[in-house]
């Protein structure tokens, strides 16, 4: 991810590069370009999920910061897991990117079930 995002020119950060929009469409785009199925914005009855990747019965419910931490405790807070308990498998994932660095700065990963 930190490769595709050191390609993109510095000029179309300036309006956007603290946005989580921006960070969750450029996910969205690399995603579904490489044949994932993918869900944006995925609507809960607590909130939404900034992404939801589902691939091979693995559900991963993905959160995006910039700039600051607490995407996993998000998920855990708002139970989006909930939508996809019949799932056999679920992971949740907080990626916290780096406005200044433009790039990821840090990714966790833990399995719900």
């Amino acid at each position: 991810m930190n490769e595709f995002l050191a390609g993109i020119p510095y000029m179309w950060y300036r309006d956007v590069g603290r946005y989580e929009s921006f960070y969750c469409a450029l996910f969205y785009v690399l995603l579904v370009s490489s044949g994932l199925e993918v869900i944006a914005e995925d609507v809960t009855s607590i909130g939404r999920i900034d992404l939801t990747v589902i691939s091979k019965g693995k559900v991963y419910i993905i959160e995006l910061k910039v700039d600051k931490e607490g995407a996993i405790e998000q998920i855990k807070e708002k139970r989006y897991y909930e939508k996809y308990e019949d799932r056999e498998e679920i992971y949740l994932v907080g990626i916290v990117m780096d406005s200044k660095e433009r790039k990821v700065k840090k990714i966790d990963i833990e399995r719900y079930k």
